[in-house]
């Protein structure tokens, strides 16, 4: 029984809605697909939002950009010259 338990509470904390209970969002197409690229969201598309309490539809109004990576010496969220945001890593 504990170990059903233990798999139990470690299979909820790996799922995706453990992490959509931490603010973010999961984003489908009007087919169900799960959106993973800019260039999915064209103008017009139907999305479906999945948020910690519920789910809500939305149409994109406008062509997407996508954010250009960071550059291969830095890690995201980084900055340079010791700023007033550490590291956590």
């Amino acid at each position: 029984r504990r170990l059903v338990e233990s798999h139990s509470k470690l299979l909820a904390s790996l799922s995706y809605q453990s992490v959509i209970r931490r603010g973010f969002s999961l984003v489908r197409d009007a087919d169900g697909r799960t959106v993973k690229s800019v260039a999915q969201a064209v103008p017009g598309a139907r999305l479906e939002i999945e948020v910690g309490d519920g789910r809500f539809g939305a149409d994109v109004a406008n062509g997407a950009t996508a954010i250009a990576p960071a550059p291969a010496n830095r890690r995201p969220g980084r900055q340079s010259g010791g700023g007033p945001q550490g590291s956590l890593f």
